[in-house]
């Protein structure tokens, strides 16, 4: 009797083989998100008992400013991963390996000049317009904090360039090991600061400690296994880097956008109502956005499938891919939502809030907003994927500038629930639904509408 082993069967069976290499991206994924969280919700668990609310408002404001720092790269990271995988699906891997080099050297350029923005934050007075009701101290804490956060975050630039190159080649398992391993030593460096007293700014830097050095260390691996690459990075002068910044500013238009109408809602609490709501705020909304890690473990696998479908000319395929990944993406989002409105009043004593300091409207409004972001993360990804992106741009600027407006004026009269139930409601009436007509009409029979629209 003839043996089949599992590597036999891996060589000779693509169904098998897909279905194995799916399920370690996703795994792979998880974990790596799962990991990203450790600094971002476990930790202040143990912060509220050793810094006070007020501080950890402010540490929390800090780091959920990484949206606004994530567009320093003007939108590199982003435009890689379609460029990067459409060479790769139309076999050109000579304008692949450039591209690659182009956007680490864009990144790297952009991180240089955010550095010296950070330095110039340190010696500015931003925390007293970010807690204008705190006291001096607080508000300098504040100040020192963010412009470690932009220091910092700065020489990740190109790093975070470079884990966005592995899924563009589907290899999107590498990097989400190695930020995984990053974000756990971000937590248990963070830890050792808190424990140690050493202050909001020190336990900022601290949570990039694993970022920065194992960042560095992926980034130098995948050069040295990728001499084209590295040679086209030697090669790449100013007028190449300002090439790939002019295909990539439709991606910054969209990170602009993102950054005004997601990562910006703490701060908008923070000023309009002080840094305890500010908290209160950062933690109800850092329980719900577990929902978004299981869907970028999906999203950001599918940008790469789609860049691929389009470069092959594979419409109707895409289409289908979309809409089974928008129902499948929107069921598993309101599923977890469910749990966490439930759950929600176990999750928070554990940061130390109490009953009624997140009322059920709240609740109601994060689960809401997160389905809809949900399903509307696959159409986004399937936008950047066709190039859409200044279509993406044109309605997420409408999107972003009402959003803003109505958080602004109904968070002074109904509190941090108007922000959930804002964005819920312009998003729908503003990006979804036009995109959803775009995608009808590019997929149309006799209907092809440029995709740089």
């Amino acid at each position: 009797m003839q043996r089949t082993s599992i590597a036999g069967v891996m060589k000779t069976d693509p169904v098998t083989r897909t279905a194995l290499h799916e399920w370690i991206n996703f795994s792979s994924g998880l974990a790596a998100r799962s990991a990203a969280m450790l600094p971002v919700l476990v930790l202040p668990m143990a912060a509220f008992g050793r810094l006070g609310t007020e501080r950890v408002g402010v540490l929390l404001t800090t780091l959920s400013l990484l949206g606004v720092i994530a567009m320093a790269d003007l939108g590199a990271s982003a435009s890689v991963v379609t460029r990067v995988a459409r060479y790769v699906a139309g076999h050109n891997a000579r304008h692949g390996r450039r591209a690659q080099a182009q956007a680490i050297a864009l990144a790297a350029a952009m991180g240089c000049v955010t550095a010296i923005v950070g330095i110039a934050i340190a010696c500015s007075d931003i925390g007293q317009l970010v807690f204008p009701r705190s006291s001096p101290a607080i508000q300098q804490e504040c100040t020192l904090a963010i412009a470690t956060f932009v220091v910092t975050n700065a020489f990740h630039l190109p790093m975070q360039v470079t884990y966005r190159i592995r899924h563009a080649l589907h290899e999107g398992h590498l990097a989400n090991a190695w930020q995984a391993g990053a974000a756990v030593v971000n937590f248990l460096v963070g830890l050792a600061c808190l424990y140690g007293d050493c202050g909001v700014p020190i336990m900022v830097a601290a949570l990039m400690s694993g970022s920065l050095g194992l960042g560095l260390m992926h980034t130098a691996l995948h050069l040295k296994r990728n001499p084209g690459v590295r040679i086209a990075l030697l090669s790449t002068g100013p007028r190449r880097i300002l090439a790939f910044a002019q295909y990539s500013l439709p991606y910054f238009g969209t990170q602009v956008i993102f950054a005004f109408a997601y990562s910006l809602d703490a701060l908008v609490v923070a000023m309009l109502l002080g840094a305890e709501s500010a908290a209160r705020y950062a933690i109800a909304d850092r329980i719900f956005s577990t929902i978004t890690i299981l869907v970028s473990v999906r999203t950001l696998r599918l940008w790469a499938i789609f860049a691929s479908f389009v470069g092959q000319e594979k419409r109707p395929a895409a289409v289908r891919l979309l809409r089974t990944e928008v129902s499948k993406l929107s069921m598993i989002a309101f599923a977890v939502a469910t749990v966490l409105v439930i759950a929600f009043p176990l999750l928070s004593s554990r940061f130390g809030l109490h009953a009624g300091d997140v009322t059920v409207i709240t609740l109601i409004g994060l689960a809401l907003w997160r389905v809809i972001e949900s399903a509307g993360s696959a159409i986004a990804t399937f936008m950047y994927s066709a190039e859409a992106a200044r279509f993406v741009v044109a309605t997420g600027a409408v999107t972003a500038l009402l959003a803003l407006t109505m958080k602004y004026l109904l968070c002074q009269r109904f509190g941090i629930s108007a922000v959930p139930f804002s964005m819920s409601m312009v998003y729908i009436g503003c990006s979804l639904i036009p995109c959803v007509l775009f995608i009808r009409s590019w997929s149309s029979p006799g209907r092809a509408p440029a995709t740089s629209i």
